[in-house]
């Protein structure tokens, strides 16, 4: 399956560089670590500190470009960075998210750490791709709390960007804070307990039980014919306007696309997309999405979080060009469908639950 992803155009080999070979005593043994050397959990083994070695990974040295959140939403964040350095020697991305800016300090114990385990991406400086994929500079942290005005500390979040080189010589960002969005009404369910309108795409079925909180949900599976080599492809028929989204919730990220998946393989999906279709002519729904967000990476489901809600803003959707939505063409426009699209790789079974328009 061929999938066109527009993003931003990136040079990973801006600057040569190369580890400096100062490494703390005791780098590479099991935990407890020497001083100069800090614990890395995952794998019970000790790897350099901050500042006792030069790392040929780096961030950009202009803040904005190093480490930003590009949209927030009731329950993540995404996060965007521009990587320089010798793509030769990268080793991997890690995110650390927590209340606090102490928490997510180097050092500190208590941040929630967003690694390959949790976003397979930040495994990698490029996509997986045989043929050579775009540069990874994104991932969206989730699973988190809604801002709410009645408890100051929901929704409050600090974050820090590190990368290593294959040596686990560390670069970090400053530390950042993004505050989440207040939770959301979804006025424009499309698929919760049952299809809302229209049928069922081709070798799909819904099933009691297997959805987000022990409710039905769409299943789609290899054995049924649903997933292919070829590609996955799900519309989700719902006819309806877009006229009540103001050009504030617009504009401000508070208008979102809402659908959760859940992928059943042993390997992470790292091309998908999902988008919005509108009518061509009335009563004519498009055969391809109007606008759409094509750096959609899942999970495989032995992961941490085997359901992923995906929450993103219209306002962070493009068309075929990379042009961003825009709301005076959203608010004329007549919505007739979802679309996702994926290369399944090794997934035997893809299943969807509550998809709705929130704003």
């Amino acid at each position: 399956m061929s999938l066109t992803f527009p993003y931003r155009s990136l040079v990973a080999v801006a600057i040569a560089g190369c580890a400096v070979d100062v490494t703390p005593n005791g780098v590479g043994k099991p935990c407890p670590c020497d001083e100069g050397s800090i614990c890395r959990d995952v794998t019970n083994t000790c790897e350099p500190a901050i500042g006792t070695c030069e790392a040929a990974i780096k961030l950009s040295e202009v803040p904005e470009e190093a480490f930003r959140p590009v949209y927030w939403t009731p329950g993540s964040v995404r996060w965007e960075w521009l990587g320089l350095g010798n793509s030769e020697e990268f080793g991997r991305y890690e995110l650390f998210l927590g209340p606090t800016a102490d928490s997510v300090a180097p050092g500190s114990k208590s941040a929630r750490v967003f690694d390959a385990s949790v976003n397979p991406e930040l495994a990698f400086l490029f996509v997986p791709n045989p043929s050579g994929g775009p540069v990874v500079f994104a991932t969206t942290t989730d699973g988190l709390e809604p801002l709410d005005p009645l408890v100051p500390e929901a929704g409050k979040y600090f974050a820090r960007l590190e990368v290593r080189d294959k040596s686990g010589c560390p670069f970090t960002s400053a530390v950042i804070s993004r505050d989440t969005q207040r939770a959301r009404v979804c006025p424009r369910v499309v698929f919760d307990e049952s299809a809302v309108e229209g049928a069922l795409p081709p070798d799909s079925h819904v099933e009691a039980g297997c959805g987000l909180n022990g409710s039905s949900c769409l299943v789609c599976r290899s054995a049924d014919g649903c997933l292919t080599p070829a590609g996955l492809f799900v519309s989700l028929p719902h006819t309806d306007t877009l006229e009540d989204i103001s050009a504030n919730d617009f504009q401000g990220g508070r208008a979102m696309l809402e659908l959760s998946v859940m992928v059943t393989s042993d390997q992470p999906i790292f091309y998908a997309e999902v988008g919005i279709a509108i009518e061509a002519a009335p009563g004519v729904c498009g055969a391809v999405s109007r606008w759409k967000a094509s750096d959609v990476f899942l999970r495989p489901g032995g992961l941490q979080s085997a359901w992923q809600t995906l929450q993103i803003p219209l306002s962070a959707l493009r068309d075929e060009a990379g042009r961003p939505a825009d709301h005076a063409e959203v608010i004329t426009s007549t919505w007739c469908a979802v679309h996702f699209r994926a290369d399944p790789g090794a997934a035997t079974e893809i299943r969807f639950d509550r998809v709705a328009g929130c704003w």
